[in-house]
């Protein structure tokens, strides 16, 4: 197939549907990568016209569903950005506990918004499981994300190399299980870790919340202020009074910070509700 070129036109009609149904914005400078992801659904739907797709995307939700499967990045691995996790899982926590604002026998449940293909949800778990061990608490994790194919993945539960390379070696012989040229995470784990689709846009299912910890790292970089808002605001709803929030060293939230407050634990800057 030829190389696809947008027009000015059909550049925003694109950009107008994805941002009112994700709150993704992309400006001009993401013209050849938008470029791209049509002519790779129009290859597959076995289409030439642009402006026949562009219809179909404007009706077709399935389709509208697939194009933005195609355009979500889904950099990830498992124990990333190590050290706020040791923050999680060495002071937070804890505090948690001490604080007694969850009760005895209840049920931690954390939630990984924007999760991808599932490392950060599976680190949590292994983070919740090791901390938790003795204790009377049991623990859930809750992976959301807008991409299905991705989500698919994260069910799946396989990774290669590059996804586990920062493991620890004690929790990978634990936790996972190799399998050829690949690592599969144990049923045990997966048992507690729950995958759902939801757009943080619109909110989080009302069956899923709400969550004494949220994880939504380097997620907002992608929305723009009017919905990094929304975004916030939705998260906020979801937390627990008291629960805590994490976001990532590259997301920025300005203003709307403001809907939490800051903590500072062990030399780091946290976020509550």
């Amino acid at each position: 197939m030829k190389t696809i070129i947008l027009d000015n036109k059909s550049f925003r009609k694109v950009t107008d549907l994805v941002y009112r149904t994700t709150g993704l914005r992309y400006d001009l400078n993401k013209k050849y990568y938008l470029e791209r992801r049509i002519r790779e659904r129009m290859e597959a739907l076995e289409i030439e016209e642009v402006e026949r797709y562009l219809r179909i995307l404007q009706f077709d939700a399935l389709e509208r569903q697939k194009f933005i499967n195609a355009l979500t990045v889904k950099e990830t691995y498992f124990f990333r950005e190590y050290e706020q996790l040791k923050l999680f899982a060495e002071k937070v926590l804890p505090r948690m506990l001490q604080e007694g604002s969850i009760g005895l026998g209840k049920t931690i449940k954390v939630l990984s918004a924007g999760c991808a293909t599932g490392e950060e949800a599976y680190t949590l778990g292994i983070i919740l499981n090791e901390m938790l061990e003795g204790e009377d608490f049991d623990w859930r994790v809750v992976g959301i994300d807008i991409d299905t194919l991705a989500l698919e993945k994260a069910k799946e539960g396989t990774y290669d190399t590059r996804s586990i390379r920062l493991i620890p070696k004690e929790y990978l012989s634990r936790y996972l299980l190799p399998d050829g040229e690949f690592y599969k995470v144990k049923p045990f784990l997966k048992q507690k870790i729950t995958f759902a689709w939801a757009n943080l846009l619109t909110g989080i299912p009302g069956n899923l919340a709400p969550f004494e910890v949220v994880f939504c790292r380097n997620v907002l970089i992608y929305f723009d202020d009017v919905s990094r808002e929304r975004v916030l605001n939705n998260l906020y709803r979801a937390l627990v009074p008291g629960g805590y929030i994490f976001f990532g060293h590259a997301d920025f939230v300005g203003k709307c910070f403001t809907v939490f407050r800051p903590e500072r634990i062990g030399g780091h800057l946290v976020y509550r509700k």
